[in-house]
């Protein structure tokens, strides 16, 4: 027998949690007889009918009723609620599956893959393909453009935070800083440095390449630059994180660490050691250009036409970074 939790994040997502517990209830993980399965629909801070209509769906879904509690937390905060979740996992557990409330299961083999994936596999945790979906820029073809041309590449050792599957022992002695902008890339972290023991192994971090599953993309150019700047700050808030866990001695001091920035214990502190140290800065701008000329080999005339193209992604990001960094010297880090 398989025991797996899973659980659901979800923020003011009236309007998109429906339709995931819908998906949810025609997974062919719910049917297996090997599998003992518990869903925690975390709802937290959600000042819209998220936690209603989550119910109302659950009791109309005979499949997962039994199966379902919906949690309904005061304080907003996806690294909060996820601590919390982890730290009450049932004691047998031994797989957890972690989800988005506003994303689309691709088919319904989705779960039980990624599942297999991960119990056949030496890695830590498996995470799922992201598909965009376009559908809201319908009548937007540049957004479209953008939405198509700008991403990253499906790749051993990031998590794609809106699905993935970790094993349970393992994420038992993670918690994520409060307040935490890029949760994934700071879980990312810790399972491919195995606690910032070793130098990363990506290979601990597998992306399938049978699972999938859809997300919605930014609606307007302000929004895709405000996704941008929350990415770029969060990854300097986790540098900053990371150098007080790599200088820790032992694994009882990493995860006393980890414990403390949990409490939003000693993150002025390790907030204040990073910026003595600008070599360490994730926002350093030496390495946007990069990209400027790179790539594949290719005849010069290609060169040429997307030239002006990548210029402007440059400088894009240039004020990205910018932007970042105003905030980070500020530190305003709740979005």
């Amino acid at each position: 027998m398989r025991y797996v939790d899973v659980g659901i994040f979800a923020y003011n997502e009236e309007r998109g949690i429906g339709f995931l517990l819908d998906d949810l209830a025609r997974q062919s993980l719910i049917v297996q007889a090997d599998i003992e399965l518990r869903i925690h629909v975390l709802c937290n801070g959600c000042r819209d009918n998220t936690v209603s209509v989550a119910r109302d769906t659950v009791a109309t879904q005979e499949r997962i009723r039994p199966l379902t509690v919906v949690d309904d937390f005061p304080e907003a905060g996806k690294s909060r609620t996820w601590n919390r979740f982890v730290k009450d996992i049932h004691a047998n557990s031994q797989f957890v599956i972690f989800m988005d409330g506003d994303i689309r299961l691709k088919d319904s083999d989705a779960l039980l893959n990624l599942l297999d994936d991960l119990y056949h596999s030496n890695a830590v945790a498996i995470t799922s393909r992201p598909i965009k979906d376009l559908n809201r820029l319908r009548h937007n073809p540049f957004l479209r453009v953008v939405a198509c041309r700008i991403g990253r590449n499906h790749r051993d050792g990031p998590i794609c935070g809106q699905l993935y599957a970790v094993k349970t022992d393992i994420v038992r002695q993670i918690r994520l800083p409060v307040p935490c902008l890029v949760e994934d890339g700071f879980l990312s972290a810790c399972l491919v440095t195995g606690l910032f023991s070793h130098q990363g192994r990506p290979e601990l971090v597998k992306a399938s390449q049978q699972v999938s599953h859809f997300f919605e993309v930014p609606g307007s150019l302000y929004e895709f630059f405000q996704h941008d700047v929350r990415l770029a700050l969060g990854c300097e808030f986790n540098a900053a994180f990371y150098s007080d866990l790599w200088a820790a001695k032992s694994v009882q001091e990493r995860l006393d660490l980890l414990w403390k920035f949990a409490e939003s214990v000693g993150i002025d502190r390790s907030i204040d050691i990073h910026q003595q140290h600008p070599a360490r800065s994730a926002l350093a701008g030496n390495n946007v250009f990069s990209q400027l000329f790179g790539g594949k080999k290719t005849s010069i005339v290609v060169i040429l036409l997307r030239f002006p193209f990548r210029l402007l992604h440059c400088l894009y990001m240039v004020v990205v970074r910018l932007q970042a960094r105003r905030l980070f010297l500020k530190r305003i880090f709740q979005w």
